[in-house]
């Protein structure tokens, strides 16, 4: 089948779209439509419909037309609408999780229900943008629920505007400030209260990189970074700018081994594994902790910077092949940076207005100096920025 490849919007670091909700997993994974493009996404369903509204009275695809992961697609719903789909994951019973690009969801559906994505369908680019609201940190554990749903809620107003603040090209995200037309508050500011303090994780467990090497940055000379994932200034992760491609290539090609990989039997602490995200798209990952009855194992996402509670139905081994590449996320701390009116770099509010300057500055390539590299796992680092953003 041929490859084709469907743009995506650029979004202007800086500039205020209005937008509506297309897709929410949680505070952090979520998903939105330009209202730009509202007539644009009413009329590229009308035009699938119209194109493939009787192909499932056809015969099914030919011994040529096999799907294979990474895919383009067109799927249809319960409501015989068609959304142009991404196959993410076949298993063995035939069944493809197909992430919908222009809405953010994943539905799975029989392969022989459907059908190639034609070569005109590909020059819209996906309609729907994936944000994580900036400055909250998702907990371990996950948003609680009553959360989410707060927080769907509030997206479901008429008049909503999203400030792009940053993006994150590893996660392919963009953070995002949202306001509601009646209030000068952002929804970011709403949802501080359920995190007072952004705690330290600890960083110094040099048994996490036992199996997948540590990353290192250059000690005698400047290194080109890109920041990764913020929790505070003595907290954050980063990674090489000249690393990026390989990252992609090495996933590629995790998803393509992963496909009816079987469940682990028996999980064990710092065992390096594969975990699968709310998209169905697999990571590298290392167990950090387990639960009693072990329906939830904690990993730390050691290409990501992210740790979290993963339903062990999620995690599969890591072939032996993808543990010898050194990990992505470098953990960094700001050198002798501390919390205002304090000498404990363990906590820091979340109302503190160093967490917005300080995302505020890092959404380019910047160069830092590693000062020291405590317990040879997390750098003591000086960041030389621009003072003035352009």
């Amino acid at each position: 089948m041929e490859k084709l490849d469907i743009p995506t919007v650029n979004h202007h670091i800086g500039s205020t779209e209005r937008v509506f909700v297309a897709h929410v997993n949680d505070l952090n994974d979520f998903y939105l439509h330009s209202e730009l493009h509202r007539d644009s996404l009413l009329k590229l369903g009308q035009d699938l419909y119209d194109e493939y509204s009787e192909s499932l009275t056809k015969q099914p695809l030919g011994i040529n037309e096999t799907f294979s992961i990474g895919d383009y697609c067109v799927c249809p719903s319960h409501s015989q609408d068609w959304y142009r789909g991404l196959i993410r994951h076949i298993d063995s019973n035939g069944t493809a999780a197909v992430f919908k690009i222009d809405y953010g969801d994943v539905q799975y559906t029989p392969t022989q229900f459907l059908q190639p994505l034609h070569k005109i369908f590909t020059v819209q680019p996906g309609l729907a943008f994936h944000c994580s609201l900036a400055n909250l940190i998702k907990p371990v554990d996950g948003w609680p629920l009553d959360v989410i749903e707060e927080f769907c809620s509030r997206l479901s107003t008429t008049f909503l505007y999203a400030k792009f603040m940053n993006y994150n090209e590893v996660r392919d995200m963009l953070e995002v400030e949202i306001t509601e037309k009646t209030s000068k508050i952002s929804l970011n500011n709403d949802f501080q209260h359920h995190q007072i303090q952004r705690l330290i994780l600890p960083t110094n467990d040099k048994l996490l990189y036992k199996y997948i090497p540590f990353e290192k940055l250059d000690c005698n000379q400047p290194n080109q970074i890109r920041l990764l994932y913020y929790i505070n200034p003595s907290h954050f992760y980063v990674y090489l700018r000249d690393n990026i491609n390989s990252y992609k290539a090495l996933q590629k090609d995790l998803q393509q081994a992963m496909q009816n990989s079987r469940p682990i039997a028996s999980p064990t602490k710092y065992q390096p594994v594969a975990a699968q995200d709310n998209h169905t798209i697999w990571h590298r990952a290392v167990i950090m902790d387990l639960n009693s009855d072990l329906m939830k194992i904690g990993v730390y996402y050691i290409d990501l910077g992210q740790r979290q509670y993963t339903p062990i139905n999620s995690i599969r081994l890591l072939p032996e092949e993808f543990q010898f590449k050194p990990a992505l996320a470098i953990p960094c701390r700001l050198y002798k940076v501390y919390p205002m009116n304090s000498n404990d770099q363990s906590k820091w509010q979340s109302n503190d207005r160093v967490h917005g300057e300080f995302n505020g500055r890092m959404v380019n390539n910047v160069t830092c100096k590693v000062i020291g590299n405590q317990d040879q796992v997390i750098y003591d680092v000086e960041i030389d920025i621009p003072s003035k953003l352009p």
